[in-house]
């Protein structure tokens, strides 16, 4: 942990430099944190230069047929049929997000879908 001095002169450097780079801190009940401090402990998703899922997907059902076609940037923005969605969850090894009744869950040892409104399931594929 900080001493409460290296936390004084983190801030009041942070503040001083508002006016010039647009440093922001956020307070919490913890202390201060960075903006993206904040963010990353409130569950947003961080990468460094390129999401680990970028590339094309398409869920497909057990005979084949396309339930959806998912595209996920370098950035991280994920798209459903080429509406963007919010990813709900995400960790080192998956990457989980919902359009309407349907939960996709991207994983590193297999992906899959959920619609929990028809009782339905089945794989995704990268493309």
């Amino acid at each position: 942990m900080k001493s409460k001095q290296t936390l004084l002169n983190v801030t009041l450097g942070c503040l001083l430099a508002v006016g010039i780079s647009g440093c922001a801190v956020a307070k919490t009940h913890h202390g201060h944190k960075t903006h993206a401090q904040a963010h990353a402990q409130e569950g947003a998703v961080q990468y460094g230069d390129e999401s680990p899922w970028a590339g094309n997907y398409k869920a497909v059902t057990d005979d084949g047929r396309t339930v959806a076609e998912i595209h996920v940037d370098t950035t991280g923005e994920t798209y459903i049929d080429g509406n963007q969605v919010k990813p709900s969850h995400s960790g080192s090894d998956y990457l989980k997000f919902k359009q309407e009744t349907i939960t996709y869950t991207l994983r590193k040892s297999g992906a899959s879908w959920k619609d929990s409104d028809a009782g339905t399931s089945g794989r995704i594929l990268f493309d």
